[in-house]
């Protein structure tokens, strides 16, 4: 237990660094968004442009880690659906902005979040699972942000032309494809190139977990302790033994089941935040659930990793 919680530590500290700066003024609303387009589209792709080049690529495992992907999802989406149908109209967490806001985060996983935690506590090979995971995961949860807002929200409407064209440029979708295609065909990384992605990607995850520490507040944990304390507990305990039995019933190996344990044990993203305030959904309830849940992370996904490995031992 301690060797996973010094493995999880340093993640955390970075993201305190973050909100130090922060606090500070330093990171302020220029720099950040600056800082937040360089991780996104200059420091990630490459990570995960390296990690698919690490290791061999087999249909037997991309198949059922997709399915462990997708299947929680799917049975996490269904009880809160069942929730919202008999809920109170009022209730704050369930009416219509508060409900998108909801479903995002019980649905957004922090890549930068799973990535680091997947290489500190599993190695590169699980990091490479991880990002064919992302493959299937991103344009999913993409997807269902924007139809549960554009149906709840305060009127946001966006055209399928635009939620086509903004997934298929997804830098997380566009690398993980290229990673695969340079995977499969032998290809890799030639020389500098590869050289020159393996020096970005170094940077990736700490940049990336500054600037989740740099975007924590709490606005609205007033307004539905109750319903932000539940999709928590939801997020991060539940959507991981949800994964935890499909993958024994499907008998994956070791690795790739405390994968996606690890994958569905990290909290919502930041980027949820962004679309709930651009399509009508609860921004202030999202930002609140983004940083209760990453602080809740912390003692979480060592807790739920320790159970992980004596579950499957």
């Amino acid at each position: 237990m301690f060797s996973i919680v010094d493995a999880i530590l340093p993640l955390v500290l970075l993201c305190l660094l973050g909100t130090g700066l922060r606090i500070v003024g330093f990171l302020d609303g220029g720099r950040r968004a600056a800082l937040d387009a360089i991780v996104y589209f200059v420091l990630v792709p490459p990570l995960i442009l390296v990690e698919l080049n690490r290791s061999p690529l087999d249909l037997a495992v991309i198949l059922p880690l997709m399915a462990g992907v997708l299947v929680p999802i799917g049975l996490i989406m269904g009880l809160i659906f069942a929730v919202h149908a008999a809920a109170r109209p009022d209730d704050p967490w369930l009416d219509g902005p508060g409900f998108a806001a909801t479903v995002m985060g019980l649905t957004r996983n922090n890549i930068f979040i799973v990535f680091a935690a997947s290489q500190a506590l599993l190695g590169s090979e699980a990091a490479a699972l991880t990002a064919i995971a992302a493959m299937v995961y991103v344009p999913t949860v993409n997807v269902i942000g924007v139809l549960v807002c554009m149906r709840y929200g305060r009127g946001g409407a966006t055209s399928i032309y635009a939620t086509l064209k903004a997934l298929s440029s997804n830098p997380f979708i566009v690398a993980t494809a290229i990673g695969i295609l340079l995977n499969v065909t032998g290809i890799g990384l030639p020389g500098p190139i590869g050289d020159a992605a393996e020096l970005l990607s170094r940077s990736a995850v700490g940049l990336a977990l500054v600037c989740v520490g740099a975007a924590l507040t709490l606005p609205a944990a007033r307004r539905a302790p109750f319903g932000l304390v539940a999709t928590a507990g939801l997020k991060l305990l539940v959507m991981p033994a949800l994964a935890a039995g499909l993958a024994v019933l499907a008998g994956l190996e070791a690795l790739v089941a405390l994968t996606l344990i690890l994958y569905h044990a990290g909290p919502t993203a930041p980027g949820a935040y962004v679309l709930a305030r651009q399509l009508g959904g609860d921004a202030d309830l999202m930002a609140a659930a983004i940083t209760l849940q990453t602080v809740l992370a912390a003692v979480t996904i060592p807790l739920v990793f320790t159970l992980a490995t004596q579950f499957l031992a």
